[in-house]
């Protein structure tokens, strides 16, 4: 079955309840709605992206500043409320009570609206990253996950002041932080894993956000890679780009395991569950 725009699409998203029921927004700025039939649902609306919310009874769209949740059903504005800047990849919390809004702007700040009410006001915002934002996605009704063109993941704690390590304009710039190449989750041990050019491997908690181990690698100019963590011994794998080797580190005893020679460029790499095989 095939859907047809009139530009690039650029969002898709199912219904939570629904299946047969999606919703898709794109480079026209409109966001339509679809059966699985095929069969588009009433007329487009105006929109930049689009997603539910948990319950599918509701959606949101961006327009420009303004954003507007709508009744999935009927189409009519529920609430509606607009951000400084040009807003993009509006989110629902997992429990409903927040809207996620990042602007469109270079040095793009995260807005976290509170909808529980009649008159729904502006709760958290976060700054932090140098580039605009690709994504944003909730762990939990806790934790947010934005991830940007400045090569960095982001991951936001609700509720509580949130600390971003970037120091703020009046103080002498930050080193630059080295580029992430490569990001993995564990989701049985709520563990997020990522690795940067440098080879610097950093174990997050999900629910917190914060670094729990940092390890140094000898991984370098990496293309692909993937971590997984068993019984408390971190296994990294990577190739170079363009390079047609397989390199493996674990903390064992943290030295280079040996290099698997592949014979053709690696284009993706996986750490089977229980870390005896590699994909």
């Amino acid at each position: 079955m095939s859907y047809r725009d009139k530009d690039t699409v650029t969002t898709v998203t199912f219904s939570p309840t629904n299946p047969h029921l999606l919703l898709s927004a794109s480079e026209d700025n409109t966001v339509q709605q679809w059966g699985s039939d095929g069969y588009q649902i009433g007329s487009p609306i105006a929109g930049s992206h689009v997603a539910f919310s948990p319950d599918g009874t509701q959606f949101v769209s961006c327009k420009g500043r303004t954003v507007t949740i709508r009744n999935t059903d009927s189409r009519i504005t529920t609430v509606e409320f607009n951000l400084a800047k040009k807003a993009k990849c509006c989110h629902f919390s997992p429990n409903g009570r927040f809207i996620a809004a990042a602007s469109a702007t270079t040095k793009s700040i995260i807005y976290l609206w509170d909808i529980t009410g009649t008159d729904p006001y502006l709760f958290q915002i976060f700054n932090g990253h140098t580039d605009h934002i690709l994504s944003l996605v909730f762990l939990s009704s806790h934790i947010l996950v934005s991830t940007s063109k400045d090569e960095s993941i982001k991951f936001w704690q609700i509720s509580i002041p949130s600390v971003d390590p970037i120091a703020p304009d009046s103080e002498p710039p930050s080193p630059t932080p080295a580029p992430i190449r490569s990001v993995s989750i564990q989701a049985k041990d709520s563990l997020a894993f990522s690795i940067d050019s440098e080879g610097v491997v950093k174990i997050w908690d999900i629910l917190t956000g914060c670094c729990k181990e940092t390890h140094t690698t000898q991984a370098r100019n990496i293309g692909y890679g993937d971590i997984h963590l068993i019984s408390n011994r971190l296994a990294v794998v990577w190739s170079g780009r363009n390079e047609e080797k397989i390199h493996i580190w674990d903390t064992k005893d943290g030295t280079l395991q040996p290099i698997y020679h592949t014979g053709q460029n690696t284009l993706g790499l996986r750490i089977t569950e229980d870390g005896s095989r590699i994909l």
